[in-house]
């Protein structure tokens, strides 16, 4: 049997790269980690369609990406919305700086409602558009402690 295998083909001697490349200007000192993990927790949206919550964890201060919701399967009766589960997040309240949001649908932006009374002051930080489609949640949730900020 023939081998179907793509194969680049070779580069002509007329247009190889330069021998004698120009330097690319680099930072006179490489960055240097003092050691501080970056702890990236996943609440949510791993493995599954919904509850999309990222918690980036650096030192003493923590990010929270998206805080979407799921909507219940036919096994789950009686269950209208299914949220993270933020114990973590309630637990190192201090540390929360802010929520980045990255778009507006339900699975990123669904749990707020019923995570932002527990944060208050923290900033959303969320493009033009996801803070207008945000405006009409906030208003009907009356999340009035959280400011909305653009990216």
């Amino acid at each position: 049997m023939p081998d179907r295998t793509a194969r680049r083909p070779a580069t002509p001697p007329s247009v190889a790269a330069p021998t004698s490349a120009p330097a690319v200007a680099r930072p006179s000192t490489p960055f240097v980690s003092d050691g501080t993990p970056l702890r990236i927790i996943p609440l949510g949206g791993v493995g599954e369609i919904g509850k999309n919550m990222y918690v980036f964890e650096y030192g003493d201060d923590i990010v929270v990406v998206d805080c979407g919701l799921m909507f219940p399967d036919e096994e789950m009766f009686g269950i209208d919305l299914v949220v993270p589960d933020v114990t973590y997040l309630r637990e190192h309240r201090e540390a929360v700086r802010a929520f980045v949001i990255t778009h507006a649908h339900e699975d990123h932006v669904g749990g707020l409602p019923y995570v932002l009374p527990d944060f208050p002051g923290v900033p959303i930080y969320a493009s033009t558009l996801a803070r207008g489609l945000l405006s009409t949640k906030v208003r009907e949730h009356r999340l009035t402690n959280n400011p909305m900020l653009p990216l």
